[in-house]
């Protein structure tokens, strides 16, 4: 598990957030474990921080929406920001240093990575469908909820194979 975490941070924040640093100013993910934000009225306003981020979903309110109110909420704060606010800019800093505990065991972990990607894929479903993001940004966040559903296909093709092999 900690081998898994630790490759998949380093193409998540090692390429990925270093390429939309550089290229947009604007990471869409600033992970918890080592996140920083400035304290300004772009980033921590009323309007970011209290009337979109400090929202408690409703029962009626739609299953995006309360995950992305229950998951990954760092993920949820800086995509809200972005979104509310077209000029401001998130960076990586190639100097920092962040630790976190991996889970001990497999059900955790697992429980883990479901939360994750539950709240990545709602927040880039949002940051497809909202204003002020950057055309660049939108094609990304559009390909990362493709591929999410492409481990559908994927899973359903091996066990298409497997059932093919298995009955011949």
């Amino acid at each position: 598990m900690k081998l898994y975490q630790s490759t998949e941070y380093t193409i998540s924040q090692g390429l990925r957030r270093m390429h939309q640093s550089i290229a947009t100013k604007k990471v869409s993910c600033l992970p918890g474990c080592c996140q920083l934000l400035k304290v300004c009225e772009t980033t921590c306003g009323d309007y970011v921080l209290i009337e979109l981020f400090g929202y408690f979903p409703k029962p009626t309110d739609g299953l995006l929406k309360q995950i992305r109110a229950t998951a990954s909420e760092d993920r949820n704060h800086v995509c809200l920001m972005l979104s509310a606010r077209s000029t401001a800019q998130t960076r990586q800093a190639l100097r920092a240093h962040a630790f976190t505990v991996v889970p001990d065991s497999v059900s955790v972990f697992l429980s883990q990575r479901k939360r994750w990607t539950l709240g990545a894929t709602s927040n880039d479903l949002m940051l497809v469908r909202s204003r002020g993001i950057q055309w660049f940004e939108r094609i990304l966040a559009f390909f990362n909820v493709w591929t999410w559903f492409l481990n559908v296909f994927i899973l359903a093709c091996l066990a298409c194979l497997v059932y093919a092999c298995l009955c011949e």
